[in-house]
């Protein structure tokens, strides 16, 4: 009875098996640069964007007229590329997301203020639009010290100085890049 039990244990073990090596070889083999291609993040380097820094600030200034701009940001979610701005007023700070070959001003939204913040947050983090170098201006500087993918950038006051936060892409490795925004230079890395 043994030698039974045995013999088709073994017979199931042997089908289940060949079952499996079946459908192994019928699944369609994975091709892994379609896989990384599909979820690579793009290079702002290789991107002709339709929509300028200076025309996404009129679209924010359409919408939020009396609004002082705060910071600006020009990031992908890998289908598109958006300029977030944001701006605050004395009471309320104000946000929208415009896309960068659309022009489509969406995802905008208001907070109040902090009492703390009210009628402070304007005068010490307002950027000087008139006043700053043109992003292209920023990648350039920290193309000329490094290489990589561009994955983005931001515009913003920090520790009382105005500048531009470039993000290279050197592999799986995101280095930010901190550029004087108002002479291009290069003044080190956040990493």
């Amino acid at each position: 009875m043994k030698k039974l039990l045995l013999l088709i244990s073994g017979l199931c073990l042997f089908l289940l098996i060949g079952c499996n090596q079946d459908n192994d070889q019928s699944a369609p083999p994975q091709n892994d640069t379609q896989t990384d291609n599909q979820t690579a993040k793009p290079d702002l380097n290789n991107e002709e964007l339709s929509v300028s820094f200076n025309d996404a600030i009129d679209e924010f200034k359409k919408k939020y007229a009396d609004a002082s701009i705060t910071k600006i940001e020009l990031d992908s979610d890998l289908k598109e590329w958006k300029y977030e701005i944001t701006g605050v007023d004395d009471t309320t700070e104000y946000e929208a997301e415009i896309n960068a070959n659309t022009k489509e001003l969406t995802n905008t939204g208001e907070e109040a203020l902090d009492q703390d913040e009210k009628n402070t947050e304007k005068e010490t983090n307002a950027l000087d639009i008139d006043n700053v170098i043109l992003p292209d201006k920023a990648i350039e500087s920290v193309l000329n010290e490094t290489e990589g993918e561009i994955d983005g950038w931001t515009l913003e006051i920090e520790d009382g100085r105005t500048i531009y936060e470039v993000t290279v892409r050197n592999g799986n490795k995101d280095i930010d890049y901190i550029v004087d925004a108002m002479n291009g230079e290069l003044l080190g890395t956040d990493k």
